[in-house]
């Protein structure tokens, strides 16, 4: 080094030498014409290209860091291809001087280090910037004693949302974080370092030495020996910052080094006097020049917040829900956003894509909360102040010392899996009360009804439609199945949806309702199953989506896992009202619930309560509003999952046997009036109640309960008949009577006749006029021993029209009239037409509408203009045909 005193490097001069280090020598320096002192670093002209370009490295990235605890750069130049850098002159040396190894520190002079360090390094850091090689050496003291933070030669520049994976290992092993060994640095490798220095400082020795081969595994596996052991007075709080500072895993440190610098400092705090430590007031403060993001004092503001993990796959069909939550989320009246949706829907997907999407607007950035691992609510507040890297000494932080905290922060709280901790719904309200710049995202299967709480609920994704299929590449956009796509591929790069397996993904999509974990699990079964073979296996799909990610919550590992969840959550009664509701096919009405409640008994809560809670609690469905009564259904997998439940519980007998009873009665309210004013709107509402109606008929068939069946059937005959019901209506009245000739039960002849007259009236409107002439023919022996005029008359006019017209009938041969004639008809003589059909005389349509004989007299020859007809037989014929009787 003597030999280049003296030489001159573009405007300096080198004075004498100051030290030697791996990579350059340093000497001090003077400005020819300033005459400033300063200090000029080397580099050995025989050195790689490798280490001459971290050198420039080190160059770059130290001239943007202006900091008052980092030494600033001056000037980098090169002088016969030797190059070198100039620094600020530190006269007094550097920590390691000041404090050779084995002795110990005064407490107030560590105190000062740490928190100087930690706000130069948290600066670093909020530049992207890892130190990588933090340790006394490397902190120099200037002209008034300050430290200040230097030689950033190993220094790692990172991207805001890089994951870090190098190989080789830099750095001073006495004070390398594990992970740094591993070659994986972060920015909490420094904080880990900055734990290292303090404990040595605190007792005169690290907390590891030895070989490199020691030190190395000492650093991965060992537990430092305790301070307090080797030094009695060092108070428990202070070890335990320290030993928070050195976990293993860099996600268990301190949520930044500022916090990890303001946890020391508190804990030295409390132990001011036995230190005779000066409180943090008379600690010397920190310059105004440090920017806001960087500055630390001991009132506990800290630097960004960064704990909100990124989600490892891409956010797929949610464009439109991360929009609109962005939105609301961002408006300034909205403290609260609640994203609820049912186990398995997206939730933490979509709220960390979220909360990653909105922290530039948060000064203080986001931190990730997880309450999934704890289900008492008064754990709530030790899991949120762990999550912000607050110590807990004595008693615990109390709700106050959080307040405190969180007072003057824009702070974006991300809690997730609030469910199962419900009751600590007020502390969050408490939290917002008293902190007036931070937010809260929850994710809950429940809302957490507390003020200013605004919900955010989480459809399914888009399913495609089947009935009109999209080409391949407009399914291929469609979100279940470009999931479902993207799953598979995880596992089998070479998947793609083809013509082939297009349909059948479709189906399983829509089979799965659109459920994400459902559509995940299903995908993983595709190693073994192509789609094909795998949409046939689910028709039970509890016992086929098993099998999820290793690294998901247990919750989530099957898809009855995510149910069972869901169903411990609730209360007694709402256990019981949910498995009452897996009964009903297709959705139901309020009052369905209520009657079949009712029927059955056993709940101490009103149903309406039951309801409203399980609608909060996202396993009930409202799927559109409207003026009408609400209706309300439950997801496929959940009805599946209440029905094994059903009947684990050993209800499911008296349970359906109550859901037939109401759909009976329904339907036999509904017959009478099926065919007059009133049609439309019973239509309308029985058509809502469709897999209902066939559930129930299905079960009373099943439990031979032919009376009830017979009678279901026989109310439902004018339901059946428009539209595309007439084949489904035949079968269940097939199977009725199928049944009860097997079972031999006695049927009433009123019974009976309805039944029959029933048939008839399906089999007629099929073309099968040999059937209907037999059917109607015992009708109408069934209506004379009854002494039933209206029956017989129905019957003989009926077996007249298709015994006269029974060849056209056959052959199909008829022609239909023109639909432009049925349009002339007005809604009364429509009416009109349908009663006729049904044998009834003038007088009894009369009856029956409300109207004079004479005015139904009127109608009648009006309908016969109309359609070009002259007698009753014939307009029964045309209503017939027209699907109006």
């Amino acid at each position: 080094m003597m030999e280049q005193v003296e030489q001159r490097l573009g405007n300096y001069r080198l004075i004498q030498p100051l030290g030697k280090g791996a990579f350059a020598d340093v000497y001090l320096g003077e400005h020819l014409y300033l005459n400033t002192p300063v200090a000029i670093k080397v580099l050995r002209s025989q050195l790689d290209s490798l280490t001459l370009a971290d050198f420039l490295s080190e160059a770059r990235h130290v001239s943007h860091l202006v900091h008052p605890h980092i030494v600033r750069v001056f000037d980098f130049g090169l002088e016969d291809q030797a190059p070198f850098l100039v620094e600020d002159y530190a006269p007094n040396g550097n920590l390691r001087q000041l404090h050779p190894p084995g002795t110990r520190a005064p407490l107030p002079a560590i105190v000062s280090y740490v928190m100087a360090l930690a706000s130069a390094l948290q600066y670093t850091h909020d530049q992207h910037v890892i130190h990588r090689d933090l340790k006394p050496e490397n902190v120099l003291l200037g002209p008034k004693h300050e430290v200040l933070l230097s030689d950033f030669g190993l220094a790692l520049l990172t991207s805001a949302t890089a994951s870090l994976q190098i190989k080789e290992r830099f750095g001073t092993l006495a004070y390398m974080a594990p992970e740094l060994i591993l070659g994986q640095p972060c920015p909490a490798s420094d904080q880990y370092a900055l734990a290292v220095m303090a404990y040595e400082w605190l007792s005169g020795q690290r907390p590891f030495g030895g070989s490199a081969a020691h030190l190395s595994n000492q650093h991965l596996y060992v537990v430092p020996a305790s301070l307090c052991e080797r030094h009695p007075e060092i108070p428990r709080a202070v070890e335990q910052v320290i030993f928070k500072g050195l976990s293993k895993n860099p996600s268990q440190r301190f949520v930044d080094v500022l916090s990890f610098a303001t946890a020391f400092a508190e804990a030295c705090q409390a132990v001011s006097t036995i230190f005779a430590i000066s409180p943090p007031h008379m600690l010397p403060a920190l310059p105004a020049a440090v920017p806001t993001a960087a500055r630390s004092s001991l009132d506990g503001l800290h630097g960004r917040f960064r704990t909100v993990p990124l989600p490892l796959t891409p956010l797929i069909g949610r464009q439109r829900e991360l929009a609109a939550a962005r939105d609301l989320l961002l408006r300034p009246e909205v403290r609260l956003v609640t994203l609820t949706g049912t186990g398995g829907i997206g939730k933490t997907h979509l709220a960390l894509s979220l909360a990653n999407a909105v922290l530039e607007a948060f000064a203080h950035g986001g931190c990730f909360v997880s309450l999934a691992a704890i289900n008492a609510p008064e754990l709530v507040l030790p899991a949120i102040t762990h999550a912000l890297g607050l110590q807990e000494w004595g008693n615990g932080c109390s709700v106050e010392h959080l307040k405190t905290f969180l007072r003057n922060k824009q702070l974006l709280l991300l809690l997730d899996t609030f469910e199962q901790v419900l009751p600590a719904a007020p502390l969050l309200a408490d939290l917002l009360s008293s902190c007036p710049q931070l937010k809260l995202l929850v994710t809950s299967r429940a809302l957490l009804h507390v003020g200013g709480e605004y919900a955010f609920a989480l459809p399914p994704l888009e399913v495609p439609d089947l009935h009109y299929l999209p080409e391949r590449e407009g399914l291929a956009h469609v979100a279940s199945v470009a999931l479902f796509v993207q799953c598979v591929q995880a596992s089998q790069p070479g998947f793609q949806l083809t013509d082939e397996n297009a349909r059948d993904i479709a189906e399983i999509c829509t089979r799965l309702e659109g459920v994400p974990l459902a559509i995940e699990l299903a995908a993983a079964r595709s190693k073994l199953l192509p789609p094909q073979a795998l949409l046939s296996r689910l028709e039970h799909p509890l016992e086929v989506l098993t099998g999820g990610r290793l690294d998901a919550p247990l919750r989530q590992q099957t898809l009855r896992n995510t149910l069972r969840w869901n169903d411990d959550l609730l209360s007694p009664d709402e256990q019981t009202l949910f498995r009452r509701l897996a009964v009903f096919a297709g959705g139901c009405s309020l009052q369905a619930i209520e009657s079949i409640s009712t029927a059955l008994g056993g709940m101490t809560i009103p149903v309406l309560d039951g309801v409203t809670s399980l609608i909060d609690k996202s396993l009930l469905r409202q799927p559109a509003h409207g003026e009408d009564e609400p209706r309300l259904d439950l997801l496929e997998m959940l009805r599946e999952y209440g029905l094994e439940r059903l009947a684990a519980c050993g209800e499911r007998e008296q349970t359906r046997d109550a859901h037939a009873a109401y759909y009976l009665a329904l339907a036999e309210e509904a017959a009478p009036v099926l065919s007059d004013f009133q049609q439309v709107a019973w239509q309308k509402r029985l058509e809502q109640e469709r897999e209902n109606l066939q559930a129930a008929l299905r079960w009373l068939l099943e439990r031979g309960q032919i009376k009830k069946a017979l009678r279901l059937v026989a109310a439902l005959v004018q339901f059946w008949l428009p539209g595309d019901q007439v084949s489904g209506g035949r079968s269940f009245l097939e199977q009725a009577w199928e049944v009860s000739r097997e079972s031999n039960v006695p049927v009433s002849t009123p019974l009976r006749a309805r039944a029959l007259k029933g048939a008839g009236y399906l089999v007629c409107t099929q073309k099968d006029p040999e059937q209907a002439i037999d059917l109607y023919e015992e009708s109408g022996q069934l209506s004379r021993q009854l002494q039933d005029k209206q029956g017989m008359a129905a019957a003989l006019n009926y077996m007249d029209i298709f015994t006269l017209n029974r060849d056209e009938l056959a052959v199909g041969s008829t022609a239909p009239l023109s639909s432009s004639k049925y349009e002339a008809l007005t809604a009364r003589e429509v009416e009109v037409l349908r009663l006729l059909a049904m044998g009834l005389s003038n007088k009894q349509i009369a009856e029956r509408l409300v109207l004079s004989p004479h005015t139904v007299s009127g109608h009648t020859q009006s309908i016969y203009g109309k359609l070009g007809l002259n007698t009753r037989s014939a307009a029964t014929r045309y209503a017939l045909e027209h699907h109006f009787a």
